[in-house]
């Protein structure tokens, strides 16, 4: 903290930077509590009997069951459940325990849920101030802060339940209590940053790509300061032990360490990336211009313009320091307290165009450390000019706050769509949006989504519905003791959804499994396979789709699945429609169905 200066402001006793603080404070509460109220009435309006997507189904399907063994089988249950085999991250999921016992009846459940994410989003907001406070000026915190609050990425998935915002708060509090260490000489606070670092894989499995960043920069805080080096050292180990037993907490135990590796690699760089990009050269320009363009999906276009003018001007700020000193360019640089902000940035960009799948929100965590430092930087630029001059960072600052917050206000209205600009090279880019997270990914193969109006929520309830109806029937004929196959990808309707509408009623979830398109082809003989020995091949029940609206993309041909179905040995049912106007056929192959309850 910078020294207090003994003047007080109007005899009150009080120094004026402690003055400053308490009203910094002050201020920043009820930023937090805007942001709460924001983020509640949202959820309230536009979360509330609609369905989720995909991801958030199949999480709020984890946490459930993370509850339900807390009530059948108390703490120890809990443990095991949390701790059972799995490539999910469970911080997300295992802190709704806590919500559901204080709030949950079983419908409002995963409404109940959607508070965890929000309060790892205050989190976030309240460290990224304390963390800029302590590296630049008073007016540079605010900045940052501002910027941070309104990142569009931030608001988003403040909303929804996702693993984006607690990998953003921990990834945070790691960086913060990095700074915190002063250099690695406070033993408290550096294994206050190993146990962040060790929950980091435990807030969103792919972190694990941010922590060579900041093990870099205690690296670098150890190589460059001859002070008290022992002592610096010492604490750097004792921080990564610290978060090395930390991680095996979890990824320890029950092989979770060896499924999460092969899930990282499979759909990081394995055959399953590659249905969610093209995998680039690491240094060409093809995959440093996705990589931007999948950061500008997320944050929009103006904080991405501000974070561009960042990185420009702070190049542009070491190129100076080293073509006028070298040695001591190098130095200054070394030594500087942004220095950790920037390699979590540099190195967590690295890895991200190092992969073809660019992930929903996967650069969510690099977010805050963008705006320290393009908030630091800029002021750099502006702090010989004139006072006016000075302020044109912070201005800037509240324009893009004001442009990224008003449409994403919980209300509807002329703003609640979305508005996009082709730009040269980086394409479509949202400038801003009043859409939700999982609007958009309505919106990804429906117009439904456009914007937030009652009949989009009219139609996000026929859509529950759907998911109950399905959830009832296909478990009515033998519980949850017979496999059921789909053989289509739809958004809306899919295993994770069926399954969640399943436990949100505490019933057992069925044992359902999607066709794996990526690995089968689009043929009637790569579907027989699926059948007949691949993973369905226990299959007691096959449900197909008429059509492919609303489908994941590789899309999956419906009459190629029922052929190979009729082959195999498969037998009509019985159908009945979906909202969208495509049909469900349910399909039967007795030979696999255990006998019904009840049977002799």
């Amino acid at each position: 903290m910078p020294n207090q200066p003994e003047t007080s402001i109007r005899g009150s006793g009080i120094p004026n930077e402690q003055r400053l603080w308490r009203v910094d404070w002050i201020v920043l509460a009820v930023v937090l509590m805007f942001v709460s109220a924001s983020t509640l009435t949202w959820d309230w309006l536009w979360r509330r009997n609609q369905p989720y997507d995909i991801d958030e189904s199949g999480y709020l399907a984890i946490s459930l069951a993370d509850f339900h063994a807390f009530i059948h089988g108390g703490l120890t249950g809990w443990v095991h459940q949390v701790e059972a085999p799995s490539n999910q991250s469970p911080l997300t999921t295992a802190l709704a325990t806590p919500l559901y016992l204080a709030f949950g009846d079983a419908p409002a459940r995963p409404l109940v849920a959607l508070v965890v994410p929000l309060l790892f989003t205050l989190i976030t907001i309240a460290v990224t101030f304390a963390l800029a406070r302590r590296v630049g000026s008073r007016s540079m915190a605010w900045t940052a802060t501002v910027l941070t609050a309104s990142a569009p990425v931030v608001i988003n998935y403040s909303r929804d339940y996702h693993f984006a915002a607690a990998a953003t708060a921990v990834t945070m509090l790691a960086l913060y209590c990095l700074v915190r260490t002063g250099g690695l000489l406070s033993w408290r606070w550096s294994l206050a940053f190993g146990f962040s670092l060790g929950l980091m894989p435990l807030a969103r499995t792919m972190t694990v790509a941010y922590i060579p960043g900041l093990l870099l920069a205690a690296a670098v805080i150890v190589l460059v300061n001859r002070s008290k080096w022992k002592l610096r050292l010492f604490n750097a180990i004792s921080a990564a032990l610290v978060g090395s037993g930390t991680a095996l907490i979890w990824l320890g135990v029950n092989g979770n360490g060896r499924l999460v590796w092969d899930y990282l690699t499979a759909y990081g760089y394995g055959s399953a990336s590659a249905e969610y990009g093209t995998s680039h050269p690491l240094f060409s320009y093809a995959g440093w211009r996705t990589t931007i363009q999948s950061l500008g999906e997320f944050v929009y276009l103006p904080h991405l313009i501000f974070f561009l003018l960042g990185a420009t001007a702070g190049l542009l700020a070491v190129i100076r320091l080293l073509a006028h000193s070298p040695r001591r360019g190098l130095q200054t640089v070394a030594h500087s307290p942004l220095l950790p902000s920037v390699l979590l940035v540099a190195v967590g960009l690295t890895a991200l165009t190092s992969s073809a799948n660019q992930g929903s929100a996967f650069s969510a965590p690099l977010v805050p450390p963008m705006c320290i430092v393009s908030a630091c930087t800029l002021a750099l630029v502006f702090r010989s000019a004139p006072k006016p001059v000075r302020r044109l960072p912070s201005i800037a600052a509240v324009v893009v706050a004001v442009i990224a917050t008003v449409p994403s206000l919980p209300v509807a209205g002329p703003l609640s769509g979305t508005w996009r600009v082709v730009l040269p090279q980086l394409g479509p880019v949202a400038v801003s949006s009043g859409q939700g997270a999982v609007q958009q990914y309505e919106q990804s193969a429906s117009a439904a989504g456009t914007h937030r109006v009652a009949g989009a929520k009219a139609s996000g309830q026929q859509w529950v519905v759907a998911n109950q109806y399905a959830a009832a029937r296909l478990g009515a004929p033998y519980g949850n003791s017979a496999v059921i196959a789909f053989g289509f990808r739809h958004r809306l309707l899919n295993v994770n959804s069926v399954n969640l509408q399943r436990q949100i009623t505490d019933s057992p979830p069925l044992p359902l499994m999607m066709v794996p398109r990526q690995s089968t082809g689009d043929t009637v003989a790569g579907y027989q396979g699926w059948l007949t020995t691949g993973e369905a091949a226990r299959a007691c029940l096959l449900v197909t789709a008429s059509g492919d609206h609303d489908e994941f993309v590789p899309l999956v041909s419906g009459p190629n699945v029922e052929a190979a179905a009729g082959a195999v040995g498969f037998t009509r049912v019985a159908t009945w429609p979906l909202p969208d106007g495509r049909q469900i056929t349910e399909w039967q192959r007795s030979r696999t169905c255990p006998r019904p309850p009840g049977s002799p």
